[in-house]
């Protein structure tokens, strides 16, 4: 609409310039003294203007070919959502009272290798995917179809299945088929819902959520036009088979494998309301993994690192994933020779990656919203609004606006939320007094409007989530005084051991009130500290266990050394890629549990001898000292003089004659 606009307006103003130019023409003719003369047609011709020769037109860019094409499929949603939002308006109440629609365009490429080999190599960015999603929601704010309430399987078993998956070459005839089918099967579905759902409700005793089904919003326009996917192939190709080949070198190491890509999510949103936004998610990523056979026990490891970058010329070297994988084997090899450790619980100090998965399962999902309306949640924070909660040097933000921090790009940046509502910076707790939750258009208790957090996978219905978790405190130490501090408090404890955990693979919560409230993260590296002489030594088969409340209230300081986890998280609305960004963390008590580590036989079969370890040479020195000395020759023993003289030689005997 906005283009459109001002295309109006540039018209408007070419039309009024010429006409008062005109006007200024005609407002003072020059007077004329004499009748003009004829001029002879010779002369007319000649005085004819030469035409002008046809400009050139300039070749669109690919990135302005992408713009325009995507500005047409904004427009003609836009077309086809008001079409049947006319349509459908005029029907009796119960009636639909909010639509949106929704187009995705991904494209990925990606090249994989294991063992020097190529094992994968795609590349759809000529002929993407598309995908639609229609959202429709009948009755009005305060109750409407959506939730469980409303459904039930048999209303719409006879309903014919739709799918919105679109053409590779898409065209407008294809999408708008697709939208009718859609639009019409989301009503039907959606009236179904909102009567199911009254009757429902008319069965219980006490309706508890009384804060509303839907949030008014603003509208919101918005055009980030996507940039052009590059990828050079054959150059990444040759790398991940280089720096995969590693395992060739070492017979005990199992698999190794590395993965370079590039994907591209693009998404168009409109909606009755009026917003109308493009937007796009750019993301290069490689993972490096090994699977490794220790030598000690036969046990089986296995090490990886992911990286995200928002640029091609941002992914590393080929020497430097080769220096990657070198120290990925390090740590498998480190593991394998270290001893197991043993459950317990000590003072001990996460390093950022791992406060940052921490907090993010300890802390952040029970900060979002819309999961403290099940009645099955154990809903930890619903009802301490304006309580102490963390230690009160400490403050908890999500800032999906922050694209980078101290130059290492976010995966959880975006600028509006699949809910077409715009984002902001959330105070979820402000020195330690809980202030705000995770929000999206669901409203709950005093908190009406969303804060941009309604955010899923595409086409599933939204749902309040995390963006960028950021951890600020006041109570901050450099890592020597804070390994200090450690030692004192494990010493005070009369602990033997304090531990320092790094390098988290992940984690997992559960939330639920059928289950065990708790929590757990996958650290790879933990180091034992003795207390007494204050060496570390690093052990294997640990992971950190605990309950939210107790292990974010035994927190005591903090380091300075703020650090980025980057990854994907995975809940009731699907994946969606968030960040967290905390410092290190000094706690009072943590406990660290077993897990299980498989074993496997090597192998019985002597190794070809291409793959057969080579014989170490001799070193220079060892071989300039073997020139130098001549070689010695071995003596030979003489024969034993003998006493007895020797005999003298036989005659032979004469001939004898013949006889007579």
């Amino acid at each position: 609409m906005l283009v459109r606009h001002i295309a109006q307006l540039m018209v408007l103003g070419l039309a009024l310039t010429s006409w008062s130019v005109a006007g200024r023409v005609e407002a003072a003719p020059a007077k004329a003294t004499s009748r003009p003369v004829a001029a002879p047609k010779a002369a007319k011709k000649a005085a004819k203007p030469a035409k002008a020769a046809p400009k050139a037109t300039k070749k669109l860019s690919a990135f302005d070919k992408e713009a325009s094409t995507v500005k047409e499929w904004r427009d003609f949603l836009v077309s086809q959502l008001q079409r049947y939002w006319k349509i459908l308006r005029k029907r009796k109440p119960p009636r639909v009272y909010y639509m949106r629609y929704e187009m995705q365009r991904a494209r990925q490429v990606n090249v994989a290798a294991r063992d020097g080999v190529i094992v994968t190599s795609s590349d759809n960015r000529k002929s993407p995917k598309h995908r639609l999603n229609v959202s429709v929601r009948v009755g009005n704010y305060k109750l409407d179809s959506s939730g469980n309430e409303g459904y039930d399987w048999k209303a719409f078993r006879s309903f014919i299945p739709v799918y919105g998956r679109l053409p590779a070459k898409l065209d407008q005839s294809s999408l708008r088929k697709m939208l009718w089918r859609m639009t019409d099967f989301q009503v039907r579905r959606h009236m179904a819902q909102y009567h199911r759902k009254r009757y429902v409700r008319s069965l219980k005793v006490e309706i508890k959520d009384k804060s509303g089904d839907f949030s008014k919003e603003p509208a919101v326009v918005l055009e980030q036009l996507p940039p052009v996917v590059t990828f050079a192939k054959k150059k990444w190709s040759r790398i991940v088979r280089n720096v995969s080949a590693f395992s060739l070198k070492n017979l005990r190491v199992i698999r190794s494998g590395i993965v370079v890509s590039a994907s591209q999510d693009l998404r168009i949103l409109v909606d009755s309301n009026g917003a109308r936004v493009i937007r796009h998610k750019t993301l290069y990523k490689y993972t490096i993994q090994i699977n490794y056979l220790s030598a000690k026990k036969n046990e089986v490891y296995t090490n990886y690192r992911v990286g995200y970058v928002d640029a091609e010329s941002k992914l590393p070297s080929e020497k430097e994933f080769k220096e990657l994988m070198r120290k990925t084997l390090q740590e498998v090899v480190d593991q394998g020779n270290a001893p197991e450790g043993e459950p317990v619980e000590a003072p001990a100090i996460v390093l950022p990656g791992v406060a940052g998965v921490l907090f993010h399962e300890a802390l952040g999902h029970r900060l979002e919203a819309q999961r403290m309306l099940n009645e099955d949640d154990g809903r930890t924070f619903r009802k301490k609004i304006g309580k102490k909660v963390i230690p009160t040097f400490l403050s908890v933000y999500d800032d999906p606006t922050l694209k980078e921090w101290r130059g290492t790009p976010l995966n959880g940046h975006y600028l509006v939320d699949e809910q077409g509502v715009r984002t902001s910076r959330v105070t979820l707790i402000k020195d330690g007094i809980l202030r705000g939750f995770l929000m999206s258009r669901k409203p709950i208790d005093k908190f009406k409007h969303s804060n941009g957090h309604g955010r899923g996978l595409f086409g599933r219905t939204p749902f309040s989530r995390m963006g960028n978790l950021l951890i600020k405190s006041q109570r901050e130490y450099n890592l020597k005084k804070l390994k200090a501090m450690l030692l004192a408090e494990a010493r005070r404890q009369g602990k033997p051991y304090a531990f320092i955990i790094s390098r988290s693979s992940g984690g997992y919560t559960h939330t639920g009130s059928y289950g065990i409230q708790s929590f757990k993260n996958q650290p790879k590296v933990v180091l034992r500290i003795d207390v007494k002489t204050g060496k570390s030594r690093l052990v294997k088969g640990l992971e950190i266990i605990g309950t939210p409340l107790t292990v974010v209230n035994n927190i005591i300081a903090t380091g300075k050394d703020y650090g980025v986890f980057n990854g994907v998280c995975g809940a009731e609305s699907g994946w969606v890629p968030v960040s967290a960004i905390a410092p290190s963390v000094l706690l009072k008590t943590i406990e660290l549990q077993r897990i299980s580590i498989t074993q496997r036989k090597f192998y019985k079969l002597a190794p070809p001898p291409a793959l057969a370890p080579k014989a170490k040479k001799a070193s220079k020195k060892a071989a300039k000292a073997a020139k130098k000395k001549p070689a010695t020759k071995a003596k030979v023993a003489k024969p034993a003089k003998k006493d007895e003289k020797k005999a003298p030689a036989a005659k032979r005997p004469a001939p004898r004659k013949a006889d007579k």
